[in-house]
């Protein structure tokens, strides 16, 4: 949307007032972005205090010591939290595609 906007300024096709609906789509989608940063590293730093040391002196404390002793688990939350959001995207869009066939004539 943002992209979109620009693009529209730029051949000066932008609506006057449209500015603020994407800029507050914007910052949704960019607040729910950090939010899922945020519970990836909230998440790690429990797994860290509470399985700590069976990571750190596990078959993988090499690897562990290396990349950070919650990686994988922070790594596979945010992938997870970003696969939710992209199935949501999708059937959002699939239902808008059906609700706007149905009402053309």
């Amino acid at each position: 949307m943002p992209l979109r906007y620009l693009a529209r300024v730029v051949r000066r096709h932008a609506v006057p007032g449209e500015g603020w609906l994407v800029a507050r789509q914007t910052s949704l989608a960019l607040g729910i972005l950090f939010a899922v940063a945020a519970m990836g590293i909230a998440v790690g730093i429990v797994v860290i205090r509470l399985r700590g040391d069976a990571v750190t002196r596990g078959p993988f404390a090499a690897v562990a010591a290396r990349i950070g002793a919650a990686s994988p688990v922070q790594i596979s939350t945010v992938l997870l939290k970003g696969l939710l959001l992209i199935a949501i995207l999708a059937l959002i869009e699939m239902a808008g595609a059906l609700v706007t066939r149905q009402r053309q004539p």
